[in-house]
């Protein structure tokens, strides 16, 4: 078991890091440009894209490390299906005990695509959330106190003064 963690925790360190490498550094800089701390430039700037990026191959990679688990069994660590062979050596109903354990991966797995799932919706739903505040501020900075560009618009002032 220790092995597959380590494994795991290799695997995962290893697809992060590819999402992270695979972002432009052209919006660093710019996050730079802006006078971004580095903590808010990856929060803001790095993070979203790269959770898109890693959420369906890092899923992927639980999901295998969760079912594979259950050959750990055969090896003599006590989990899911070790469980079910001493149950049906025990009261000799094999179809009804794996039945019942393959529902119970089939619930963990979808589970835990679920959370990951919620997740990943989250952070969407705030990064649009912070571009609406953002765009909103953007518009009402570029009007306020300004006269509107098309009653000053000096082609229009001329057409007004025209009989």
């Amino acid at each position: 078991m220790l092995t597959m963690v380590i494994n795991l925790g290799a695997y995962a360190t290893e697809i992060v890091r590819a999402g992270i490498e695979s972002f432009p550094h052209g919006q660093t800089e710019a996050g730079r440009a802006l006078g971004l701390r580095p903590i808010h430039m990856f929060r803001l700037i790095i993070l979203p894209p790269t959770l898109r990026a890693i959420y369906q191959p890092l899923a992927a990679q639980f999901t295998l490390v969760l079912l594979g688990s259950s050959i750990t069994s055969a090896i003599s660590a006590n989990e899911l299906t070790s469980a079910a062979n001493l149950l049906q050596s025990i009261n000799l109903r094999t179809f009804e005990t794996y039945v019942v354990v393959t529902f119970m991966y089939l619930i963990m797995v979808f589970a835990f695509r679920g959370l990951l799932a919620i997740g990943y919706t989250l952070e969407r739903d705030d990064r649009r959330r912070n571009r609406r505040r953002s765009e909103s501020r953007d518009q009402t900075k570029s009007w306020s106190g300004m006269a509107s560009p098309i009653r000053s618009h000096p082609a229009l002032a001329v057409r007004r003064g025209s009989p």
